[in-house]
């Protein structure tokens, strides 16, 4: 006579230990995946700013503007294109960074780029990128490759977790790392702060930055 063998089930200890498995396997991927993600918005945000200095090459090369940079300052440096018609709509999503939470709508009209149609209402929650600052640094039109014209903005919290992407007027977009950077030039940040942009900026880089 054949006896059934009965199956046998799992002992606690057992569950407990694929637990705590995958719980470790789980602490090791969150990290890679969180910097995988955080890359990702870097690498989005520079490719917003090509887009701001292509147009802005070809705001630059409309009749009486050509060769010139626009006399405004700070974000309305950069929101000239939207203003003048170089960047519209949907297109407008290229002044938002994906780190911040700023949009470029509001909440009567919901339609990309609505925020900028009042050009004396404009603010900083509307665009995530600084501008420069042309009244207190002009840009010197024979050195103007060598110019910085935009950049995370970075006004009350860091856009990126260590990176602070800027535009210079050649149309090329670099990466500040706030922490190997900042050290080679003898920049320290507080712990669990940032750089934030603008004239009181300890970076020279960045004082040529507004977000006025």
């Amino acid at each position: 006579m054949q006896h059934a063998h009965r199956r046998r089930g799992f002992t606690l200890i057992e569950i407990l230990v694929v637990i705590a498995i995958i719980a470790s396997l789980i602490a090791l991927a969150v990290p890679t995946l969180m910097g995988a993600m955080e890359n990702a918005r870097v690498n989005e945000c520079k490719s917003n700013l090509r887009q701001i200095g292509t147009s802005m090459a070809l705001w630059m090369n409309r009749g009486s503007k050509s060769g010139y940079f626009p006399k405004e300052s700070g974000i309305k440096f950069l929101l000239v294109l939207v203003r003048d018609g170089q960047i519209t709509g949907k297109d407008t999503k290229v002044f938002l960074c994906p780190g911040p939470k700023d949009q470029n709508w509001t909440a009567e009209d919901t339609t990309m780029g609505s925020a900028y149609k009042d050009w004396d209402a404009i603010d900083t929650t509307t665009i995530s990128y600084a501008g420069r600052d042309t009244k207190n640094h002009p840009i010197n039109q024979n050195r103007a490759n060598e110019e910085v014209i935009a950049s995370d903005d970075n006004e009350g919290r860091s856009n990126h977790k260590f990176a602070i992407n800027y535009l210079y007027a050649d149309w090329s977009v670099q990466e500040f790392d706030q922490v190997v950077d900042a050290r080679e030039q003898g920049v320290t940040i507080p712990e669990g702060g940032y750089l934030e942009i603008g004239p009181d900026c300890p970076v020279e880089l960045f004082k040529k930055l507004s977000v006025e």
